[in-house]
């Protein structure tokens, strides 16, 4: 943690908003690549996986996903949350290449795998058509051997293609959200 309390309290408040962030993306998961990964399994399994979930909102809200994907009134309301992550991260950058200033910190840390989930599956533009800042910190973010320490041993670039190819049919092909990208 940072040694100042004002950027101790930054670090601490970008760990907050990775909590919206990761119910955004997840509902960009579930609409997209889970979506197609479920709707394979027979009724009864799918009943099950609804059934060892204790969360009911949770359960409604992923039954609805896996129903209508895309289409489904979750997805714009995440799209737009995550486009203000952009913009929030953005205008954090305008004081160094790092969210806490010139270094890559544990803030930076917080964030970096709900962009990377966005780029799998195919939604990088919600930042690089309109923040070039965030552009370039994905960017340094993609080339420190700790991401590919992380990520290799769950995804390999076929994987991670296929997933990206999902994601852009669901979302980028039809057009229905270029408001965002």
């Amino acid at each position: 943690m940072p040694a100042d309390p004002v950027d101790r309290a930054w670090t601490r408040t970008w760990g907050v908003y990775t909590l919206e962030y990761h119910d955004s993306v997840n509902t960009l998961t579930f609409s997209s690549y889970q979506r197609q990964m479920l709707l394979a399994k027979s009724p009864e399994d799918l009943e099950a996986r609804w059934q060892s979930i204790p969360d009911p909102i949770k359960v409604r809200k992923l039954k609805d996903l896996v129903a209508n994907g895309a289409d489904s009134d979750y997805v714009p309301v995440a799209l737009g949350k995550l486009a203000r992550m952009c913009a929030e991260m953005d205008a954090a950058l305008a004081h160094g290449d790092w969210l806490m200033g010139d270094q890559y910190s544990l803030a930076d840390a917080l964030v970096t795998p709900y962009f990377y989930r966005i780029d799998c599956i195919g939604l990088s533009g919600l930042w690089e058509t309109r923040y070039p800042r965030t552009t370039a910190w994905f960017a340094r973010v993609s080339q420190r051997p700790s991401l590919a320490a992380a990520t290799a041993p769950w995804l390999d670039e076929n994987e991670i293609e296929r997933i990206r190819a999902i994601g852009t049919d669901t979302f980028v092909a039809g057009g229905q959200f270029s408001s965002y990208l």
